[in-house]
């Protein structure tokens, strides 16, 4: 009955989009469903999948080869074999052949460690895409949030300026007001208008962020501010050292080092032999005009037979003793392509570090100073309110209240953004360190 209750829930949350909890559309479900659907992650998969299949084919370098070839056509000869007569035959030839390299200088061998490290690195590559993906994703998510509210107090100031723009003209229109003072409040209200576009611009632009990464936008009411929860350790060596062991693209730098190391070693098989087992069978038939004009029945004393064949098992061993010093080139090249590697690896850890420390800079900054700007929005608050209170009074005017309004929507302003900004710090950091998955829950296929 549970499960049925909660089928029907779902199914009606999808349908009426209901703006409340049970049908909430919240940050994990956007990564979720982004690294599930986004195409470049599918692209990824498919070359994981590729390079297990390239493993397929390295082992197949362990198991024998067996060739069945066939060939069969006229041929034209004068040859000693047929009495220097001109032969025109059909001739046929029939050959196979079982081969198996026991030795190639460990080239397989190592060919083998370089595509399993390969494989690693892709599956490495498969959570740095994820990974990359969710912080963009969480980002865009938190930007929507961030510029609606934005938006929102941009509408009330426009509709404030308005209506105090309205008292003017009626005491200006009565005689009891000044004119210069409804100029002034009308710049104003123009003004509000304005930034009122600005900050709807911008909240479009930022859903058009979010559908390029999610193109079928849930309803912006379910939408939810995610809590705020701890940093994964306090200091910033710790996260440094976290972001070092977890952080997805030094994974796959890293198995990308080890590849390289055995392409490099691979590299070294040049300078071995390399030692076959070949076993062949044969059958030919009217071969270089053997059996052209023959009077004898073939099986008799002193008939000329038209077949040959035979077979044989070899011990083949191949060894290259110069080649201009290509090979020797060959393997330096492999021993350059690795050293620029590794200086990748230490470049990327560098970034890594940048970012990280960047973004906790941002959070630890974001949380200082939202305490001084909830004061700040506090003060200015009550003395908005006060402000008003002395206007009733005769006290104040439009144009003092216009002037705290502006203040007091600034603070506003600015706690939406530092909030937001240190939410987007936040998991920016959980990013980096490799546990946003872990701490959002979100599952692969």
């Amino acid at each position: 009955m549970q499960i049925r209750e909660k089928f029907l829930l779902s199914a009606l949350c999808s349908l009426m989009l209901m703006p409340t909890h049970s049908c909430a559309f919240t940050i994990q479900d956007a990564i979720q469903q982004a690294v599930k659907t986004h195409p470049s992650i599918k692209g990824v998969k498919e070359e994981i999948l590729m390079q297990e299949k390239i493993l397929q084919q390295v082992d197949a370098q362990y198991y024998p080869s067996l060739d069945l070839s066939y060939s069969v056509g006229p041929e034209v000869t004068r040859t000693p074999a047929n009495q220097h007569q001109r032969s025109s035959l059909v001739r046929q030839n029939t050959t196979i052949t079982l081969s198996n390299n026991i030795f190639a200088g460990f080239a397989t061998t190592y060919e083998k460690e370089q595509q399993k490290a390969l494989i690693l690195s892709a599956n490495d590559q498969f959570y740095d895409s994820s990974n990359e993906l969710a912080k963009k994703m969480s980002r865009t998510y938190l930007e929507v949030l961030k510029t609606k509210s934005l938006l929102d107090i941009a509408k009330e100031n426009t509709q404030l300026h308005e209506k105090y723009l309205e008292q003017v003209k009626i005491k200006v229109d009565a005689g009891a007001g000044i004119n210069s003072d409804y100029m002034q409040t009308l710049s104003r209200y123009e003004n509000t208008k304005d930034l009122e576009y600005m900050a709807r611009l911008q909240h479009e632009n930022a859903i058009a962020n979010y559908k390029s990464l999610l193109p079928e936008i849930t309803s912006l009411e379910q939408f939810q501010t995610p809590s705020l929860k701890k940093l994964p350790a306090e200091s910033l060596e710790d996260l440094v050292e976290l972001a070092k062991q977890n952080y997805p693209l030094l994974h796959s730098t890293r198995s990308t080092v080890t590849a390289i190391k055995a392409e490099a070693n691979r590299a070294k098989a040049a300078f071995y032999p390399t030692v076959d087992i070949v076993a062949q069978a044969y059958w030919n038939d009217k071969v270089h005009g053997v059996g052209y004009d023959n009077p004898l029945v073939p099986g008799t004393p002193g008939a000329k037979e038209t077949e040959d064949m035979g077979y044989n098992a070899l011990l083949v061993v191949n060894y290259n003793l110069f080649k201009g010093g290509s090979d020797s080139a060959f393997e330096q090249t492999k021993q350059h392509k690795l050293l620029k590697e590794q200086s990748k690896y230490l470049d990327q850890e560098r970034s890594v570090v940048e970012g990280l420390t960047l973004s906790r800079n941002n959070f630890n900054l974001t949380t200082n100073s939202l305490q001084h700007i909830e004061s700040y929005m506090n003060a200015t608050g009550e003395t908005k309110a006060n402000y008003e209170k002395e206007h009733e009074l005769g006290r104040r005017s439009i144009i003092d209240l216009l002037n705290i309004s502006v203040e007091f929507n600034n603070a506003r302003n600015r706690k939406v953004s530092a909030e937001y900004d240190r939410l987007i710090a936040y998991y920016e950091v959980l990013a980096y360190t490799g546990k946003l998955f872990e701490e959002m829950s979100i599952s692969f296929e």
